[in-house]
């Protein structure tokens, strides 16, 4: 059995999927992972055996490389890509930081209603914000 650890890629080609691991059940049932090659995927929980079997049958394997993550360094950005990097990360932090509640798209969903409703943003704005940070993880955040 393979044992995945957060932030860690996993390639499967026959699905055209690239998945980066966002929470690993503590009883090892699985796996919530996001597709970091869509633009629009939400969240999704893997069984933990499912993974494992196509990692060891070849049909999936942990990616060494991650172009997706965000650098640790970002004094080469402009100051305003920090500000807006900045403010976005205040939108979503409380919505993101429920984990692993914020999985579950019924809780997703009332935490976006209760952005939108507070005027802070669209769902058009949180959404595409959200699928960002998820897609880089905790990585954005530090």
């Amino acid at each position: 059995m393979t044992d995945l650890l957060t932030n860690q890629l996993v390639e499967i080609p026959a699905e055209g999927v690239v998945l980066r691991i966002l929470w690993v059940d503590p009883l090892g049932r699985g796996y919530q992972v996001i597709d970091v090659q869509s633009d629009t995927a939400f969240p999704i929980f893997r069984a933990s055996g499912e993974l494992s079997a196509l990692i060891e049958d070849g049909s999936a394997r942990v990616s060494e490389t991650d172009r997706w993550l965000a650098p640790l360094v970002d004094t080469h950005l402009p100051e305003h890509y920090r500000v807006k990097r900045d403010e976005a990360w205040d939108l979503i932090a409380p919505m993101i930081l429920n984990s692993p509640e914020i999985f579950k798209p019924s809780v997703r969903g009332k935490a976006v209603k209760k952005l939108v409703n507070a005027g802070k943003a669209t769902k058009q704005t949180i959404y595409p914000v959200s699928y960002t940070h998820l897609r880089a993880h905790e990585t954005i955040a530090l």
